[in-house]
Order: C-alpha cells, then sequence, then structure tokens
C-alpha cells in the first residue's frame, strides 16, 4: 500500500507531519513520521479522530509526559508494534 507523502494531503497534513516529526524527534532523536500517521492519513476524519484522542491523553496530567511516552514505548514494543 503507497503511503500518503505530505506534498499530496495540502497543508493540514504537512501541518500533522511536521507536528509527528517534532514530537517523535523529542522522544527518539530521530525526526520521522510515525508508521500509524501515515497510514491514517488516508482517511483524513480516522487521523483527526486518533489526533483528538492523542491530544486529550497528553493533556492529561496526573502521570508525568516522560512516563506516559515510556510506557507508550513499552506496550507498542510488546505487542510487536515497530513504532
Amino acid at each position: 500500500m503507497t503511503r500518503v507523502s505530505g506534498r499530496e494531503g495540502g497543508i493540514w497534513l504537512r501541518l500533522v507531519y511536521e507536528m509527528a516529526r517534532a514530537v517523535t524527534g523529542k522522544l527518539t532523536g530521530k525526526k520521522e513520521v510515525p508508521e500509524p500517521v501515515k497510514v491514517t492519513a488516508h482517511q483524513p476524519r480516522l487521523l483527526w479522530g486518533v489526533g483528538q484522542m492523542e491530544s486529550a491523553q497528553s493533556g492529561m496530567n496526573s502521570v508525568a509526559w516522560d512516563l506516559k511516552a515510556l510506557a507508550e514505548a513499552a506496550a507498542a514494543r510488546g505487542v510487536g508494534c515497530p513504532w
């Protein structure tokens, strides 16, 4: 399946890709777009919904941000996700 590049999706998708690169760069040191973003870019409404969910989860302050990111990475590794 071909991926949707940032140029094909318009300005909104380019903005999403840049934000994803920035967050991934902050966590891993590599500025690349995560695979889930590339896959959900095929369905803009799904990408919007996933973005809203991620935004709501990151807004919760009961656990530190870096601990949440570590738990997310550990869970992804546990299920075999290449994230």
